[in-house]
């Protein structure tokens, strides 16, 4: 894992640093994704007594469809704006930019608004195949009434 940690220190020497990070892989969110393509670049500076950080979180993951099971590609674009006193000997911007992507990534994700998810008889994708099963939705609150006498 990358380290994220901005010495003020060194920032107050300085006044600005920027940092770019390819192929960032958050442990957070690698159970629901099997493949992490993520850029970081943020730039931090200090404005009178304050460091400001800004940058975006860039780049696609590959999640499964909740309803198909289909593997999709999710792109991701979030943009950072935070501020951290300079009093600070250090911040560490780790646990912000792990907090981010959790909270991107859906918590039920779709491949597209129209899928069609499974078939519940047979099991197929119903995207790709047209299955010839009989789907009656069947509610069993409703049994009692579906089998009394009809008049």
């Amino acid at each position: 894992m990358v380290n994220l940690i901005i010495k003020t220190a060194e920032l107050k020497s300085t006044k600005k640093t920027e940092k770019f990070i390819e192929s960032y892989s958050c442990p957070a969110i690698s159970d629901l994704c099997s493949t992490q393509d993520i850029n970081i670049h943020y730039v931090a500076e200090l404005l009178g007594s304050e460091v400001l950080l800004t940058g975006a979180i860039r780049g696609a993951l590959e999640l499964e469809c909740s309803k198909c099971l289909d593997k999709f590609k999710y792109t991701i674009d979030i943009g950072i704006t935070q501020s951290y006193p300079d009093s600070m000997h250090e911040i560490d911007i780790n646990e912000e930019i792990k907090e981010l992507l959790v909270l991107e990534v859906p918590s039920v994700p779709v491949c597209r608004e129209s899928c069609l998810g499974m078939c519940p008889e047979c099991g197929s994708n119903r995207n790709s195949l047209r299955c010839t099963c009989e789907h009656k939705p069947h509610d069993p609150r409703w049994e009692k009434l579906r089998l009394r006498p009809k008049k």
